[in-house]
């Protein structure tokens, strides 16, 4: 595995500033705008992890509990089949982290998001190389091993009619015990809507031996009439679940995070609207909240924010106009992160 150091910590992000208003928790985050790992703690911005290369653009970014280590997807776009990879990164809180590549190249294809599977020791991949004019072009769910072999958990077959999956975005794993997956799609449903765009559809991945996938279709989110809503949803993204198994999804082009059972059916409620492009989503752990992103406000820059449960109690924790996060990742405060085995951070880094 090619392994280099990456320099962080630059002059215009100097560190961060530790103490007893640091807060409970903190977000690690990949930063489109300019191609960084972040780390947003109590009010302060720091840079762990600084990509030289201009051809980067990261997504889902997931810590391996087996091995302590952080995994960053890397997915250019237009996608070629060299261009895509997996970063490993095993000090992401060091002064200069060490940085290597896991796996590059064919099947990854715009590898969007990454989520580990403690159960299964992988790395679960929603793979989503649109519909640029790849050979092979794989549009599905990969499993990247920690020795850098891949397999391919699930391929998208040719359409055969709508609903179908098209246009992978996020998953989440189902906490019922059985292993499974939400995977939600972009695409796929019968609705058609504007710039000739589909409605959004949402699936369940079980995964049997072999790590061979297979999917159902839990709900084609366009049919507003069906499931209650005020409009149909076009743009769904971000997925997550509690620690009380309860699934939390966003709406991009709605501006609302909704709340999803999956239990014997399928039902869903909007728990908060009025968003601007709310994108990723992660449950928070250490105070019980869901901690989000909205992409574009205004184009190029974002927000990062905090929301109970209910929707109640919006708190944005930044805004910054180099901030335009992709995905997040999130850990308690500086006094506790040795529990998880993530390291420490620097004392030496200067608030920003």
């Amino acid at each position: 595995m090619r392994k280099w150091k990456y320099a962080a910590g630059v002059a215009a992000l100097a560190g961060l500033a530790l103490g007893a208003n640091a807060g409970p928790f903190g977000v690690v985050f990949t930063n489109e705008s300019d191609d960084t790992i972040k780390l947003w703690q109590g009010g302060s911005l720091s840079t762990l992890v600084s990509f030289a290369d201009p051809s980067t653009r990261l997504g889902g970014i997931t810590r391996a509990s087996v091995n302590g280590k952080w995994y960053v997807a890397n997915g250019p776009i237009v996608p070629t089949a060299t261009s895509a990879s997996i970063y490993e990164i095993d000090d992401i809180f060091a002064a200069v982290p060490n940085v290597g590549v896991l796996t590059s190249g064919n099947p990854s294809q715009n590898p969007i998001h990454l989520r580990w599977d403690a159960a299964r020791n992988v790395l679960m991949s929603v793979n989503n190389p649109g519909t640029h004019p790849l050979d092979p072009l794989l549009d599905g769910v990969l499993a990247y091993h920690l020795d850098g072999s891949t397999t391919t958990v699930w391929s998208e077959p040719d359409p055969i009619g709508a609903p179908s999956y098209f246009d992978g975005v996020w998953m989440t794993p189902i906490a019922d015990g059985s292993g499974d997956y939400l995977v939600v799609a972009g695409n796929g449903g019968a609705f058609g809507g504007p710039g000739n765009a589909y409605s959004a559809t949402l699936w369940r991945m079980s995964v049997g031996l072999g790590l061979s996938g297979s999917m159902s279709l839990v709900a084609d989110l366009g049919d507003a009439a069906l499931h209650g809503l005020a409009e149909g949803i076009f743009d769904a993204r971000g997925l997550t679940t509690t620690k009380d198994g309860r699934i939390f999804m966003t709406g991009k082009d709605t501006g609302k995070i909704y709340e999803l059972d999956v239990d014997g059916g399928f039902s869903i409620a909007e728990i908060a609207a009025g968003l601007d492009y709310a994108t990723r989503i992660e449950y928070n752990r250490f105070n019980d909240t869901l901690v989000f992103v909205q992409q574009h406000v205004p184009a190029g820059v974002g927000q990062i924010s905090q929301i109970n449960l209910d929707g109640t109690g919006l708190v944005l924790l930044t805004d910054d106009a180099i901030v335009s996060p992709r995905d997040l990742y999130i850990i308690p405060n500086s006094s506790t992160l040795a529990l998880i085995g993530v390291g420490g951070l620097f004392a030496a880094r200067r608030r920003r």
